[in-house]
């Protein structure tokens, strides 16, 4: 910890502000203190497709800085975000050093590739519906609080981010919301706007492969 110290740099980025941009050159290995990124990748025709989001602790960047390829995807902050940053050099020198560390980060590596083997499938073999209703289960699990009427996602997502994570329009994201409410398997905040998962084992039954 007192090497990392020594070698990483904080720096502040602005919601809405770009950390690095697809196939730029790789340098520098980013992990997140506090805020929210959001890693993505644009088509030729300018269309979006959101990867993932990434919350305190979560770390980024790290492909180019080993096979020596630009940046296969994008990364914005989408809120005021604090990351701490380390450049390749020291970066390699810190995995080196650090076989238990390196083990640690390879097994992170490996559920990444994990999930996105999982991504792939469910854009392969899903409709859009199941597509909207599996991201809404993760999110219940990832960032669920418990309320009296079921399980409330506790982050803000829009109806456009929850489209570019299922790789549909927003209209669609809109029209599949509706229906799930209508047949009881959420709610929508008065208030705040945020998501509550009213029945889950229905929105379970209702995925399709």
């Amino acid at each position: 910890l007192k090497y990392i110290a020594r070698i990483a740099k904080e720096e502040m980025f602005s919601k809405g502000c770009k950390i690095f941009s697809e196939s730029s050159s790789g340098e520098s290995f980013y992990l997140t203190i506090s805020g929210r990124i959001k890693i993505y990748t644009c088509s030729p025709s300018g269309k979006t497709k959101t990867l993932a989001y990434l919350d305190p602790h979560d770390f980024f960047g790290e492909m180019a800085l080993f096979d020596q390829e630009s940046r296969s995807a994008s990364a914005e902050a989408v809120e005021d975000t604090r990351v701490l940053i380390i450049n390749k050099k020291d970066f390699q020198k810190l995995l080196l050093k650090n076989p238990g560390l390196t083990l640690q980060f390879l097994k992170a590596v490996c559920q990444r590739l994990r999930q996105a083997d999982k991504e792939i499938q469910s854009l392969t073999f899903q409709n859009v519906f199941s597509r909207i209703a599996h991201i809404l289960l993760k999110m219940a699990d990832k960032y669920g609080q418990p309320q009296p009427s079921g399980i409330k996602i506790n982050i803000d997502i829009t109806h456009h981010e929850l489209a570019q994570l299922a790789g549909t329009a927003r209209e669609m994201a809109t029209r599949i919301l509706k229906r799930l409410k209508n047949i009881g398997c959420i709610q929508i905040g008065s208030t705040d706007n945020k998501i509550v998962l009213t029945n889950i084992d229905k929105i379970k039954d209702l995925i399709h492969y």
